[in-house]
Protein backbone atom coordinates (compact mmCIF):
# COMPACT_ATOMS: atom_id res chain seq x y z
CA UNK A 1 0.00 0.00 0.00
CA UNK A 2 1.61 3.27 -1.08
CA UNK A 3 1.33 6.70 0.51
CA UNK A 4 -1.20 7.68 -2.16
CA UNK A 5 -3.56 4.84 -1.29
CA UNK A 6 -3.69 5.38 2.48
CA UNK A 7 -7.03 6.76 3.65
CA UNK A 8 -8.63 7.03 0.22
CA UNK A 9 -11.85 5.57 1.62
CA UNK A 10 -12.32 8.70 3.78
CA UNK A 11 -14.53 11.47 2.43
CA UNK A 12 -12.62 14.04 0.40
CA UNK A 13 -13.65 17.03 2.51
CA UNK A 14 -12.76 15.62 5.93
CA UNK A 15 -9.63 14.36 7.61
CA UNK A 16 -6.23 15.64 8.53
CA UNK A 17 -4.82 16.10 5.02
CA UNK A 18 -8.03 17.05 3.20
CA UNK A 19 -6.89 20.58 2.29
CA UNK A 20 -3.53 19.35 1.07
CA UNK A 21 -5.16 16.60 -0.97
CA UNK A 22 -7.50 19.07 -2.65
CA UNK A 23 -4.65 21.46 -3.46
CA UNK A 24 -2.08 18.98 -4.76
CA UNK A 25 -3.81 15.65 -5.16
CA UNK A 26 -1.20 13.85 -3.02
CA UNK A 27 -0.09 13.45 0.58
CA UNK A 28 2.70 15.72 1.97
CA UNK A 29 5.02 12.77 2.61
CA UNK A 30 4.61 11.59 -0.97
CA UNK A 31 6.17 14.76 -2.42
CA UNK A 32 7.94 14.01 -5.64
CA UNK A 33 11.25 15.59 -6.47
CA UNK A 34 11.83 17.12 -3.03
CA UNK A 35 15.26 15.53 -2.73
CA UNK A 36 16.23 16.55 -6.25
CA UNK A 37 15.24 20.18 -5.65
CA UNK A 38 17.17 20.20 -2.37
CA UNK A 39 20.30 18.90 -4.09
CA UNK A 40 19.91 21.48 -6.85
CA UNK A 41 19.51 24.24 -4.27
CA UNK A 42 22.71 23.21 -2.45
CA UNK A 43 24.57 22.90 -5.74
CA UNK A 44 23.51 26.45 -6.64
CA UNK A 45 24.69 27.73 -3.26
CA UNK A 46 28.02 25.98 -3.74
CA UNK A 47 28.45 27.57 -7.15
CA UNK A 48 27.65 31.01 -5.70
CA UNK A 49 30.20 30.51 -2.93
CA UNK A 50 32.82 29.33 -5.41
CA UNK A 51 32.34 32.39 -7.63
CA UNK A 52 32.54 34.71 -4.60
CA UNK A 53 35.75 33.08 -3.34
CA UNK A 54 37.21 33.15 -6.83
CA UNK A 55 36.95 36.96 -6.78
CA UNK A 56 38.43 37.33 -3.28
CA UNK A 57 42.15 37.55 -4.22
CA UNK A 58 41.45 40.25 -6.79
CA UNK A 59 39.36 42.26 -4.30
CA UNK A 60 42.04 41.98 -1.60
CA UNK A 61 44.71 43.08 -4.08
CA UNK A 62 42.60 46.12 -4.97
CA UNK A 63 42.17 47.08 -1.29
CA UNK A 64 45.90 46.52 -0.64
CA UNK A 65 46.86 48.76 -3.53
CA UNK A 66 44.40 51.45 -2.41
CA UNK A 67 45.86 51.84 1.09
CA UNK A 68 48.19 49.31 2.69
CA UNK A 69 48.07 50.73 6.23
CA UNK A 70 44.25 50.65 6.27
CA UNK A 71 44.29 47.06 5.03
CA UNK A 72 46.65 46.00 7.81
CA UNK A 73 44.58 47.95 10.36
CA UNK A 74 41.35 46.27 9.23
CA UNK A 75 43.00 42.84 9.44
CA UNK A 76 44.26 43.51 12.97
CA UNK A 77 40.88 44.85 14.10
CA UNK A 78 39.16 41.79 12.61
CA UNK A 79 41.45 39.46 14.55
CA UNK A 80 40.89 41.42 17.77
CA UNK A 81 37.12 41.33 17.25
CA UNK A 82 37.34 37.56 16.73
CA UNK A 83 39.26 37.13 19.99
CA UNK A 84 36.82 39.15 22.15
CA UNK A 85 34.14 36.41 22.59
CA UNK A 86 36.76 33.81 23.50
CA UNK A 87 38.31 36.21 26.01
CA UNK A 88 34.90 36.90 27.56
CA UNK A 89 34.20 33.19 27.89
CA UNK A 90 37.59 32.62 29.52
CA UNK A 91 36.99 35.47 32.00
CA UNK A 92 33.56 34.03 32.82
CA UNK A 93 35.15 30.63 33.44
CA UNK A 94 37.64 32.19 35.84
CA UNK A 95 34.81 33.90 37.73
CA UNK A 96 32.79 30.69 37.99
CA UNK A 97 35.87 28.70 39.04
CA UNK A 98 36.49 31.24 41.82
CA UNK A 99 32.88 31.43 43.08
CA UNK A 100 31.89 27.74 43.02
CA UNK A 101 34.48 26.39 45.49
CA UNK A 102 33.63 29.16 47.94
CA UNK A 103 29.91 28.45 47.73
CA UNK A 104 30.29 24.71 48.44
CA UNK A 105 32.15 25.12 51.74
CA UNK A 106 30.24 24.01 54.80
CA UNK A 107 29.92 26.79 57.26
CA UNK A 108 27.64 27.83 60.06
CA UNK A 109 24.86 30.14 59.16
CA UNK A 110 25.29 33.59 60.65
CA UNK A 111 22.14 33.24 62.80
CA UNK A 112 23.64 30.27 64.71
CA UNK A 113 20.89 27.64 64.25
CA UNK A 114 23.14 24.83 63.10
Amino acid sequence: MSGEEIGESAPAGRGRWAGRLRATGRRPWAARGAIRSSVARWRSRGQDLHSALRNLPRALRLVWEAHRLSTIGMAVLTLVAAAVPATQAWAGKLIVDTVVPRSTRTSRPPWGCA
